[in-house]
């Protein structure tokens, strides 16, 4: 007989992001810390919207998603957070 105990997968997304491009600019740099996951006993993997932790991101908004698999491909838990990027800009009379 085998047992296996399986841990509860959790994953925690880093917090919603709000920045300004550089001036005149219609992009801003982002970066962001990976997300923190607990259990799982180590097999499980984790795939983003994104493979970078930063990125160029447009003028608007964002989401940005992880999910976790477990060895099976299935996914069993998941996390989003928004980025939002406001224009910097001089107006000209």
């Amino acid at each position: 007989m085998i047992i296996l105990t399986v841990l509860a997968v959790r994953i925690i997304c880093p917090k919603s992001i709000n920045t300004t491009t550089d001036l005149h600019s219609a992009f801003a740099n982002v970066t962001w810390d990976a997300p923190e996951v607990f259990g799982g006993n180590g097999l499980v993997d984790v795939d983003g919207t994104t493979d970078e932790l930063w990125q160029l991101i447009s003028i608007g908004d964002t989401v940005v998603a992880y999910d976790v698999y477990d060895t099976y491909g299935n996914i069993v838990t998941s996390c989003s957070f928004h980025i939002h990027v406001d224009g910097k800009f001089i107006r000209i009379i």
